[in-house]
């Protein structure tokens, strides 16, 4: 008897049936791949603007190099480099390059370069930037080294420090702020000189 029919024999035998058949063969893997497999090749387009996706820097990573994205971004980590954002964007970590956002909170953290913005501008207390800041709005609260050119209106609160020229339309200094530079407000251009005849 060759070995598979001992093999044969002895199963029987365990299973105490009396039949000397061949055992079920087993059933052969499906060739067709899952349907997860079937992936376009092609690469899935950005999600369009303001959908709730977020590109996240945690507070342990590095990045050196650019970034450009059209979804939010959130920076707690490091990035050493030019970052634009198509969206809103809140850093409490570090960055070293400019930065284009639609929106951004400066929130503890540290920026060394410019920073140009859409929207509105909010530097929160603690926050360090040395770099310019443009902006259509701003509320400042912490500290800046460097001019602001604000389009509209820039609040510059009591904790804030500004050390440079601030250019805006409209402009709001709270008790015990600090601003070393010229104001130069383009509100007051737009209005006869009264001292003209002086």
């Amino acid at each position: 008897m060759s070995a598979k029919g001992n093999f044969i024999k002895a199963l029987n035998e365990i299973s105490g049936s009396s039949e000397e058949s061949e055992p079920a063969q087993e059933p052969r893997p499906s060739t067709e791949r899952p349907s997860f497999y079937n992936v376009s090749s092609s690469p899935r387009p950005a999600p369009p603007v303001g959908t709730g996706v977020r590109t996240v820097i945690t507070k342990d990573t590095k990045i050196t190099g650019s970034i450009a994205t059209s979804s939010a971004m959130d920076i707690a980590g490091v990035v050493v480099g030019d970052i634009v954002c198509e969206a809103d964007m809140r850093v409490t970590g570090r960055i070293e390059g400019n930065v284009v956002a639609d929106s951004i909170e400066m929130a503890g953290s540290r920026i060394k370069g410019d920073v140009t913005v859409k929207g509105t501008a909010y530097v929160r207390q603690g926050s360090v930037t040395v770099g310019n800041l443009a902006a259509n709005e701003a509320e400042i609260n912490g500290n800046i080294k460097g001019d602001l050119a604000i389009a509209n209106s820039v609040v510059i609160m009591n904790d804030a420090h500004v050390v440079g020229d601030v250019r805006a339309n409209d402009l709001e200094i709270t008790k015990g702020a600090a601003v070393q530079g010229r104001l130069l407000i383009r509100s007051s251009e737009n209005r006869p000189d009264p001292f003209s005849e002086f």
